[in-house]
């Protein structure tokens, strides 16, 4: 159990750094903790990790503890709040609950044991949620009639999402033929052309075979019981996808990809795919159709040095902070057409994974959707 508590990471804030060495001393090889001085620094901090628990101190300079629960409440409400004090003033405990929704008030001098199992439950609820959301969208596609519509609404969306880039594709080597005929008697033209229609149907044929390979997931019911799991390039994933995705794209916005180094996941390659087609079609449905767009793409090391991120980022209208945790859910969605499944999809799939998934705002002016999972021991190159 110890092990297993160790992949929930806890912050701890107090504005006392002696009370942060002495607590983490103390948890050492029972939790993994992180620290900080300051609510401002820990909302910072909470911005790039996944925390399970936070414990906090409650009366520092700048921002009180129950401040900053209220803040992580609204900020990322699945993260467990405990507020630790030396201060056994009752207007702070009714204020902890009300504003802070803490799950521990726990009063200065504690004892190490009641801390220990006062984490260990928050860590188990913490859990608990996690799981709670995961079998929210297997409840929406298992049962007798919910199961069709749900299992019919998740192949109509994703297809949607391939055809709509594959059509692009398909559309381009058309008109690549016209301007063949165009320039008969231009032996270069004609060259240069017929390199670009044969790396435009490379590009649709590597949607076809993310298609085949998710018709292959589909048939075995669970992604995670096809095979044996092989580390696969998760930048050659993206910039794959981009292409696949391209044309769709371009027509409202401009696509940048940033994936140029080798950086391995376990995620099979189809399901990554899957997972990114529905983030770039997500961001082209955000713009509007006048070309001035843009969606960026890029792969990253992650938090921690275990983990890579894949950012995706989009200049259109963004998702306020109030909706940010209930576009993740199954069929909630914002937009005048949409489903809602795309993000709760990429949710369940990057979580199966034991990845995560956050939205943020991104500097492009839009939605910024940060995918951190574990890495991989890349395999060795196989000489040419």
């Amino acid at each position: 159990m110890a092990s297993e508590q160790l992949s929930y990471p806890i912050l701890y804030v107090d504005d006392e750094a002696a009370n942060l060495l002495t607590l983490k001393y103390s948890l050492d090889g029972k939790f993994r903790v992180l620290t900080a001085d300051s609510g401002e620094k820990a909302i910072e901090l909470l911005k790039t990790e996944e925390v399970a628990v936070l414990l906090t101190d409650q009366r520092m300079p700048g921002m009180t503890g129950v401040e900053l629960c209220a803040r992580v409440r609204d900020m990322k409400p699945r993260v467990i709040r405990i507020i630790l004090t030396a201060y056994a003033d009752v207007q702070d405990a009714i204020a902890a609950i009300n504003l802070g929704h803490v799950s521990h008030y726990i009063a200065k001098p504690f004892q190490e044991e009641e801390l220990v199992e006062a984490i260990s439950s928050a860590i188990d609820l913490f859990r608990s949620q996690r799981r709670h959301s995961a079998l929210t969208l297997d409840l929406a596609t298992s049962g007798p009639r919910q199961a069709v519509d749900a299992v019919q609404d998740e192949l109509a969306h994703e297809l949607s999402n391939y055809l709509a880039g594959l059509s692009g594709l398909v559309d381009e080597v058309g008109k690549m033929m016209d301007e063949v005929l165009e320039n008969a008697s231009d032996p270069a033209k004609i060259k240069s052309l017929v390199e670009s229609a044969r790396q435009t149907q490379r590009d649709a044929g590597d949607g076809v075979e993310q298609l085949r390979q998710m018709s292959t997931r589909l048939r075995t019911r669970r992604g995670d019981q096809i095979a044996k799991k092989m580390a696969v390039n998760a930048s050659e994933i993206v910039r794959s996808t981009a292409r696949i995705a391209r044309t769709e794209i371009e027509q409202a916005a401009t696509l940048e990809v940033q994936a140029d180094r080798v950086i391995c996941t376990y995620m099979e390659e189809s399901t990554l795919g899957q997972v990114l087609m529905n983030l770039l079609i997500n961001a082209r449905q955000a713009l509007s159709d006048d070309k001035h767009g843009r969606i960026r793409i890029s792969v990253s090391d992650g938090p921690r040095t275990d983990q890579l991120q894949i950012d995706v980022e989009d200049s259109g209208i963004g998702i306020p902070v109030h909706q940010r945790e209930n576009v993740l859910r199954p069929y909630f969605t914002t937009k005048a057409e949409g489903c809602g499944l795309g993000l709760s999809i990429a949710r369940k799939l990057v979580e199966n994974e034991d990845g995560s998934i956050e939205i943020r705002s991104s500097e492009l002016g839009g939605a910024h959707i940060a995918i951190v999972l574990p890495t991989a021991p890349c395999p060795e190159a196989t000489p040419e």
